[in-house]
This record gives structure tokens, sequence and C-alpha cells, in this order.
């Protein structure tokens, strides 16, 4: 009996050692990690940082055309025409995506800018901050991707001898065509195609006709000027089913 209460008290004491390890090796390897990371945080170099209510403008080249898009108050505008339905999202989203650009990986004492395709930049981003000193404006521009890191290389103001390697979400909100930073029409959704009692048809090189549902009976009638006639039902579902 002795015996037993011994092995029971040995083996709470090597559970509790066990748990004291394991509390430890866990700690030192989250402090660990922590180190790293803030060891990476620290070899990060800031590329370019503002906050997005301080900026004001955004200027970069849309289908090969220098466009500017100017806040005005809270808004986005079209600066040279301001009847543009500026998708606000869009823009407020590029503007997220510079906020805050950095980098592990800088190229100093560059000599050949056209190995980083920044001779003729695919892009050039200026943006204007304004805040309490002043207007400011930076200048980025874009080269070529890197496909292994996806990331780009870029360069900034008049600094032709530093070339920074960014991630390409810095960069891609920046390539869309035009239309892409408009505000789209939403079209009207049809979620039941039984609701729809009638369908005109206007063409000029077609005969123009209408599509009528007799709410009483569910059956379709296609009318043309003065004619009237049954049409045919298989026809007009087929036809009626695409609007959903």
């Amino acid at each position: 009996m002795k015996n037993k209460t011994v092995k029971m008290v040995l083996a709470v004491i090597v559970l509790v050692v066990c748990c004291v390890a394991y509390v430890g090796v866990k700690t030192y390897v989250a402090n660990q990690e922590q180190k790293e990371s803030d060891q990476e945080e620290a070899e990060k170099t800031e590329v370019f940082s503002a906050s997005a209510d301080d900026i004001t403008s955004l200027n970069f080249v849309i289908e090969k055309n220098e466009t500017t898009f100017e806040k005005d108050d809270d808004k986005w505008i079209k600066k040279d025409e301001t009847g543009f339905p500026v998708n606000q999202t869009t823009i407020n989203d590029a503007v997220s995506a510079i906020t805050t650009i950095d980098t592990d990986r800088v190229l100093t004492d560059v000599k050949d800018l056209s190995e980083y395709g920044l001779d003729n930049p695919s892009n050039t981003i200026q943006i204007v901050t304004s805040d309490k000193d002043g207007d400011q404006t930076t200048t980025l521009r874009i080269g070529d991707e890197n496909i292994s890191t996806q990331q780009y290389y870029v360069s900034k103001d008049d600094d032709k001898n530093t070339v920074y390697l960014v991630d390409a979400s810095c960069v891609e909100p920046f390539g869309k065509k035009l239309y892409d930073y408009a505000q789209q029409e939403d079209f009207p959704v049809i979620s039941d195609t039984n609701n729809i009692s009638k369908v005109s048809v206007e063409g000029n090189d077609i005969q123009s006709y209408e599509l009528v549902k007799n709410s009483d009976t569910g059956f379709w009638n296609v009318c043309s000027g003065s004619d009237d006639e049954k049409a045919d039902s298989s026809k007009v579902s087929a036809l009626t089913s695409l609007f959903s």
C-alpha cells in the first residue's frame, strides 16, 4: 500500500514537472516568434506613409492617359470631367492601398533603371497630401513585376539610384480601365419570372410587338399592331427565364 502511494506521488510530481516544462517551452517559443516579428518590422523600410484623410489628389495613368482624381470635401471627382460618376469605393480602396507602403528589400546604387523597367515606367502615381504644413506631392514610378515574389519594382520622386520592391497590393488598384473607376448603374433584379406580365420589344430592324400575359388564364398572347394571337408558351417561358 505504501509503495502504491509513493508511486502515485511520484506520478503527480512528474505530471507537474511536465506541465511546467510545457508552459515554459510554449512561453519561450512565443517570445522568440515575437522577437522575430519585431526584428522583421524593424528591418522594413518605409517607402510612403500618409493618413487616408490627408490624401487629396491622385494622378496616374489609365489606358495611356494621365488621369487626376481630386477630393471635393469628402467626395472624389474626376478633375477634367466633374460629371464623371466616380465610384467612391474604388478610389477609396486605391487610397487605402497606399497609405502605408513599406519594403524589406531596397536596392541602392542602381546604375541602370532599365533592369527593373523603370526607365519607361508602366505607371506613374502622383500623390498629393494636404495637412497643416501645406501640400506635398510624392511621385511613385512603377516598374516591372517580380513574378517569383509577386512584388513590383518602384522608384520614388527624383531618386534614380534607389529601387524598392513593394507588394503587388499597393500597385494593382491603379491598373484598371477608366470605367472600372465609374459607378455603374444597378440593373433591376427579377427574382421570380412568374411576376412578369408584359414584355415589349421595339427595334429599328424588327417589327415591334408585345407579349401580354392573361391574368385570368395565365396564357400569353403576342400583339403586333392590330394582330393578337396566342403565343407559344414554351418559347415565352424560355424568353422570360432569361430575365432572371
